[in-house]
């Protein structure tokens, strides 16, 4: 199933691989004001808060809209936030001094990982 809106996001000297999420979350609510080009491409304003499809180069991202009526006209946009990343955001090693861990430095067992490298 396609996205809602197919946006690219770009970066200096290139596209983004997949797309920034605070990019994503701009567009969506860029996507709830009436005449923005966003709102032209779905053919009109989004009214209603869920989730709304964003198609970059790596796939889909759901945004979660939020809106709140407004009697005076369109309405309000309480909240824009991306639901979930797939991609793994950390890996790697922490290397602490001995003075962090109080009782190993005392001699007092603990269940640390012993290093074995």
């Amino acid at each position: 199933q396609p996205g809602a809106i197919r946006s690219r996001y770009l970066v200096p000297h290139s596209c983004h691989k997949s797309h920034a999420a605070t990019g994503a979350c701009c567009v969506v609510a860029a996507a709830a004001v009436p005449g923005s080009i966003a709102a032209g491409i779905l053919g009109g304003p989004l009214t209603r808060s869920g989730p709304v499809l964003i198609e970059h180069p790596a796939g889909l991202m759901e945004v979660a809209i939020d809106l709140e009526a407004n009697e005076d006209g369109p309405p309000r946009l309480r909240r824009a936030a991306t639901v979930r990343t797939a991609r793994r955001l950390f890996e790697g090693h922490v290397l602490c001094p001995a003075a962090a861990w109080p009782a190993r430095a005392a001699g007092e067992p603990g269940n640390q990982r012993e290093d074995t490298t």
